[in-house]
């Protein structure tokens, strides 16, 4: 994923966003302020090295993630939930996280 990516997902997620590396690994970062992105290119002078890493924070500490190394970013709240019923038929319910 870009950078250019992930800024706009993280900064259009005031309440945190969950990070997937391509390994698998997932950061929970409960805020956007636990994220530090370096400027867009536009901003940058000519001369800067490009950079393609970002910063986060979690409750392991911290993580300096090249952006290309990121599968997935988004948000892992299920919203809009006001009861669960469960049934009477037994039933097994079977999820994935892809």
């Amino acid at each position: 994923m870009d950078l250019a990516t992930v800024r706009q997902i993280v900064n259009a997620s005031p309440h945190g966003v969950v990070i997937r590396m391509v390994d698998g690994t997932r950061l929970r970062l409960p805020h956007r302020e636990c994220v530090t992105l370096g400027p867009p290119l536009e901003d940058r002078p000519p001369d800067a090295p490009h950079r393609n890493m970002f910063v986060a924070a979690d409750d392991e500490g911290f993580h300096f993630i090249d952006a290309g190394d990121v599968a997935n970013v988004g948000t892992d709240t299920l919203t809009g939930v006001f009861a669960v019923v469960g049934s009477a038929f037994n039933d097994i319910l079977r999820g994935s996280n892809t």
